[in-house]
C-alpha cells in the first residue's frame, strides 16, 4: 500500500467527503458512517466502498492512507476537527444517542 500523500490533497478529500456526508443518499450515509468511525476510533466495514463512485472511493482511500500513516490519530491542529466533531454530534442525534 502506498502511504505517501500530499497533505493538501488529503484535506481536499476530507472536505469533499464532509460535504457529501451532509446528504441522505445511500452513499452519503456510508461516507458519514466512515467519517464517524475514524473520528471515534471505531471499526468500520470496508465493503461500504462498493457503494461509492470512483471519485468518492479515491477520497476515502486518500483519507484512509493518511489516517494509517498517522497511526490512526488526528493531529492537534487538524484542519477539519470542528466539522468532524459536528458530524459526530449530528450522527449521534440521527442514531438517537444524543
Amino acid at each position: 500500500m502506498n502511504t505517501d500523500y500530499d497533505y493538501n490533497e488529503v484535506m481536499d478529500s476530507f472536505e469533499a467527503l464532509l460535504k457529501q456526508a451532509r446528504y441522505d443518499s445511500g452513499s452519503s450515509v456510508k461516507i458519514r458512517n466512515f467519517l464517524f468511525s475514524i473520528w471515534k476510533d471505531e471499526p468500520f466495514q470496508i465493503s461500504f466502498m462498493a457503494y461509492l463512485d470512483t471519485n468518492n472511493t479515491n477520497h476515502v482511500l486518500n483519507v484512509l492512507n493518511w489516517h494509517i500513516k498517522n497511526q490512526f490519530s488526528f493531529p492537534s491542529d487538524f484542519e477539519y476537527a470542528d466539522e468532524m466533531r459536528a458530524l459526530v454530534v449530528r450522527e449521534y442525534e440521527r442514531r438517537g444517542e444524543a
